[in-house]
């Protein structure tokens, strides 16, 4: 049977490995919003930032747009410099510290999907699926050389079952889902080093390599 894979999305350092409070979302029209409380029974101190535009953004936009620019020469952070920096130094300032922040992909943009619009459905077309792990990839690098980005979450699709793994070390942590012939594998590098990876699957073989304190989600086609 063949099978091969598909992309491949490196997420950055991880600062905890458990469960350790609650957040808020950080979208453009929540600039005058206190995005960092503290009181007697909850403290606040984590944000999800989308990637572009989300359902409850003031209008829709996108870092990149332009189908025929390859390269990302056209990539414009203006959007979130005006709003969502600003939120968070705001609200770092309120909270007194750091806070943690992870990032989420929303939709692809526009011409990436099958449906051409940012809502309503629509699937990412096969051909850009690599050219999407480079738009998020340069997200989360725009996001850290601001020292913003604490964390970056992971989706799966609807309905997907959890399914059965076996790991040859512990320094690697690793899930996997099943969904439509199609296998998402998560693997968590808590460690200081790189890590070669082997995905196996019956006679298939795929080599990766994990980073230092890392996430990192390979999709796999039966």
């Amino acid at each position: 049977m063949k099978r091969k894979l598909l992309s491949t999305v490196l997420a950055v350092t991880m600062a905890v490995s458990r469960l350790t409070g609650c957040g808020q979302s950080g979208t453009n029209e929540a600039t005058g919003a206190g995005a960092a409380t503290t009181d007697a029974k909850t403290e606040t101190y984590r944000v999800r930032i989308p990637i572009d535009s989300c359902d409850f953004s003031l209008a829709h936009y996108e870092a990149d747009g332009e189908e025929a620019e390859e390269n990302s020469e056209h990539f414009s952070f203006e959007r979130v410099e005006k709003y969502i920096l600003p939120l968070l130094d705001a609200a770092e300032k309120a909270y007194g510290g750091k806070l943690d922040i992870p990032l989420s992909p929303w939709s692809p943009p526009v011409y990436m999907k099958t449906n051409g619009e940012r809502n309503n459905g629509g699937k990412l077309k096969p051909e850009y699926r690599k050219r999407w792990a480079e738009y998020i990839c340069r997200y989360i690098e725009e996001y850290r050389s601001r020292g913003h980005l604490w964390h970056f979450t992971h989706f799966l699709k609807a309905g997907a079952q959890r399914i059965g793994v076996t790991r040859y070390t512990d320094k690697i942590e690793v899930t996997a889902f099943e969904k439509d012939g199609r296998i998402t594998v998560v693997l968590l590098n808590r460690t200081e080093e790189e890590i070669p990876v082997y995905l196996r699957l019956g006679e298939y073989c795929a080599e990766l390599t994990s980073k230092a304190k890392s996430i990192m989600t390979a999709e796999i086609e039966k």
